[in-house]
């Protein structure tokens, strides 16, 4: 009986590996990523991760294994390390730059299928993922755009009417750091080619997804919210599997 559990145990457990790389940032410097990629030689489709205001952090570590245990190779970028904490203050068309530069380090990688390249973030830097546009880089760049965008609570400073990847926005109806109102006024309000969806969550706040987070900064409150967490994920792995087929 020990041994037929311990087999199902092996079997239903994931397999991934990660290390720490080194890739150019937008600034000609040079960021720390950690790389997790699944089992087996690919090609895989892979997430860049961008972290919020928390930094580098289980969280995302989290993330990023749960995104290798569904077959997609997870490069989190370390956007405060080698910067200092005067980064968060960067503009989103700033440091979606890093996004490009991660997104043709990811394109190199031999178990990275290039035509199958998204991105997830979370506050500012979702923010970022809005404004991702790589069109100073290569051609192969612009050949294979990216494929899918999911954000946490992100700053919706722009309309989403002309955007050249479907987008995934999960947001808190109370959060007030990131209003979710300002991303209602700028959805679309006729078809686009690429979908645009906004899922907000009743009574849930900035960084309802981070476990155990119930603290206030600058006036505004972040609080996890268990049951906007747990659904955040099957929204995202629903979304994934849709527009990485």
């Amino acid at each position: 009986m020990a041994i037929a559990a311990l087999m199902v145990i092996l079997t239903v457990t994931p397999v991934f590996s990660s290390e720490m790389v080194a890739i150019k940032g937008a600034r000609q410097d040079t960021l720390i990523a950690k790389l997790t990629k699944p089992d087996g030689n690919g090609p895989s489709p892979a997430i860049i991760l961008l972290h919020g205001s928390i930094g580098f952090d289980k969280h995302y570590d989290d993330w990023a294994e749960r995104l290798a245990s569904w077959g997609y190779v997870a490069l989190l970028l370390d956007s405060f390390g080698p910067r200092g904490q005067s980064s968060f203050s960067a503009p989103p068309s700033a440091t979606a730059q890093d996004i490009c530069y991660a997104k043709l380090y990811l394109n190199q990688l031999p178990f990275v299928d290039p035509k199958r390249i998204g991105i997830m973030g979370w506050s500012q830097r979702g923010s970022s993922a809005l404004a991702t546009l790589c069109t100073r880089f290569s051609s192969h760049q612009k050949e294979y755009p990216l494929r899918a965008v999911v954000t946490f609570y992100p700053y919706c400073f722009r309309t989403l009417a002309d955007l050249d990847f479907p987008l995934l926005i999960l947001s808190g109806e109370l959060d007030d750091r990131c209003p979710p109102s300002l991303c209602m006024e700028r959805i679309p309000r006729k078809r686009t080619p690429n979908e645009v969806i906004l899922k907000v969550y009743p009574h849930a706040y900035h960084g309802f997804d981070v476990e155990g987070i119930d603290t206030s900064y600058m006036d505004h409150r972040f609080r996890y919210n268990p049951t906007a967490a747990a659904d955040s994920i099957l929204q995202v792995k629903t979304f994934l599997a849709k527009h990485f087929e």
